[in-house]
């Protein structure tokens, strides 16, 4: 079925009568809705095409429902609960649209993260765990810079799974002494983080521009640290050692590393396996099923290459594909 925008209007049976609501029900595809501020970013858009290619198969129509702010999403949940609406997902922090997650509750409407949070108000949140991939980015680095060093950090507290990273990564620089974080950055998802993170990287520099003054940069997602590496080589110092770390696994994340530069570690995500499972529950949820498990953890891996080991890369470089999305919109910006 895939995205619709417009009202479906109760379906007839023969005679021009209005089915009854329980028939109704059981006549027409399941409805989703889509809720997130972040489809400009690809692993979200990644999650959003392999969470269609799951609807398409099941049969499921979905919505989607943007907004810079959240009064802008909450607005848009609620305007979606006055269509006939089956579950939603939501991929945004829930403490900032609990009034559209209450609405739903009221009309018993499930709603499921998508690497969201924890929240009462979810029947269960489907995520990569970003706490052990913010420490095994951070343990890289660390390791790599051989425990010293001046390390810039950039995350997005506004987002759960970003803050978790980054408090995981400040964890670990904390057991190393001579490991010195002396910035930290907030990504802007509004205007493109790729492109924001490139402008402050930029002044960043300018104010660092002695050799050795910045060893490493920590970033909560790829997007930031696909910025840092055009800010850096733009600059003419991708030889100064600058190592770079990420979280995703992006493509673009990986033909960096494949390519020897300084961005040198992502943790790769499995979106299509984290939207698999978020289609199986709320699956469940619409058969009856008691939801038992409110945290649902998908797997990993860390893909890495020293440019002193180029030749062992690509035993390390994942495979994983998505489906292509035919509709809402083109790919977004700097994917």
């Amino acid at each position: 079925m895939g995205w619709v925008f417009d009202v479906t209007f109760p379906p007839m049976v023969p005679g021009g009568l209005i089915m009854p609501p329980s028939e109704i029900h059981r006549a027409r595809p399941k409805s989703i809705a889509f809720v997130t501020p972040y489809l400009t970013e690809p692993g979200t858009w990644a999650m959003a095409r392999a969470f269609e290619a799951n609807a398409i198969d099941r049969g499921w129509e979905l919505t989607l429902v943007e907004g810079a702010e959240p009064r802008e999403l909450v607005e848009g949940m609620e305007e979606a609960l006055l269509r006939p609406l089956d579950a939603m997902v939501i991929q945004v922090d829930p403490t900032l649209v609990v009034e559209g997650l209450e609405a739903a509750a009221d009309l018993g409407v499930p709603v499921a993260g998508m690497n969201a949070d924890d929240h009462p108000l979810l029947i269960a949140n489907v995520a990569s765990d970003s706490a052990e991939m913010g420490a095994e980015t951070a343990s890289y680095l660390v390791d790599r810079l051989g425990k010293e060093g001046n390390i810039v950090l950039i995350g997005h507290d506004r987002f759960p799974a970003a803050r978790e990273r980054r408090l995981a990564a400040e964890r670990v620089f904390a057991e190393s002494p001579e490991v010195r974080v002396i910035a930290r950055l907030c990504a802007d998802v509004t205007t493109g983080s790729l492109v924001d993170t490139r402008r402050q990287i930029e002044r960043l520099l300018l104010q660092h521009p002695a050799p050795g003054t910045i060893d490493g940069i920590w970033a909560a997602w790829d997007q930031p640290a696909l910025g840092t590496l055009q800010a850096i080589e733009a600059a003419g110092r991708q030889d100064e050692g600058i190592v770079i770390v990420g979280i995703d696994g992006t493509d673009k994340a990986r033909r960096a590393i494949d390519d020897g530069s300084c961005f040198e570690a992502s943790v790769a995500q499995d979106f299509p396996e984290i939207a698999r499972c978020t289609a199986e529950v709320l699956a469940r949820a619409f058969e009856g099923e008691p939801i038992e498990e409110r945290t649902v953890r998908v797997g990993t891996e860390l893909i890495a290459t020293r440019r002193d080991r180029l030749s062992e890369r690509p035993t390390n470089v994942l495979g994983w594909t998505t489906q292509a999305l035919a509709s809402p919109s083109s790919p977004p910006p700097g994917s």
